[in-house]
């Protein structure tokens, strides 16, 4: 799942300007989440851009600040390349920060359907409530933003059918806390188990859980279906 579809807008700005080649190709280049290394190829923003030629978003040049629109939160870099007389590029342009000020998280939920719900027990071998942590969601991200960065938080919780809002022991799902962990770029949505839990075999309940990334403020609501079953 991607980021979401926000976007934001960067600027370009040439130095030495005297003697830096014309007629740029402007290309912006994606962090490639499946390999975890930044795409090979870039998608072409704009070509044969002069040093003069106006920004249909700002109205400025590369001289004094060209502004380019659609950066998405998986974007990485930007990158300049003349063919006048020689090709020459300017590198990959760091656009890092501008773009994780819009990036949305993805969530690829383990439990988001009537009959996948994860079935606790309160008693016995397999009781996740009473010990350790309990994985409810994953998701491959950008390897180089933190776990620490991410909130959760419950909202709510209804019965399968939706015709009745669950309350009292059930209203916060079967957590006491919810946190994010990493490794590289795979990152795990895990529960703290609520060790005052009470197992009612006869709810299946849909419960509503978002994931927000602080620093854009960006967020994602994915489904958590649970049945509180005792043995």
């Amino acid at each position: 799942m991607g980021p979401g579809n926000s976007t934001t807008n960067v600027t370009l700005q040439l130095t030495g300007t005297s003697s830096v080649p014309n007629n740029f190709n402007i290309e912006i280049f994606a962090w490639n989440i499946t390999t975890d290394l930044v795409s090979t190829t870039g998608r072409t923003y704009a070509s044969t851009v002069s040093r003069t030629t106006t920004s249909s978003l700002n109205g400025g040049t590369l001289l004094n600040g060209y502004g380019i629109s659609g950066i998405t939160g998986t974007d990485r870099y930007v990158k300049l390349t003349s063919t006048t007389t020689c090709t020459s590029d300017s590198g990959l342009i760091s656009i890092e920060s501008a773009a994780l000020s819009v990036y949305t998280p993805p969530v690829v939920s383990n439990y988001s359907a009537p009959g996948a719900e994860d079935t606790f027990a309160t008693q016995g071998p397999s009781n996740y409530l009473s010990s350790g942590v309990h994985n409810i969601a994953s998701f491959d991200s950008l390897s180089y933003i933190s776990a620490s960065d991410f909130t959760v938080s419950y909202l709510s919780g209804t019965t399968v059918s939706g015709a009745v809002y669950v309350t009292g022991t059930y209203q916060y799902g079967p957590f006491s806390s919810l946190t994010v962990v990493q490794s590289g770029k795979s990152f795990s949505v895990n529960g703290s188990p609520n060790t005052s839990f009470i197992g009612d075999a006869s709810l299946h309940i849909l419960g509503r859980v978002q994931l927000t990334y602080t620093p854009s403020g960006k967020s994602t609501t994915f489904d958590y279906y649970y049945r509180p079953w005792t043995t």
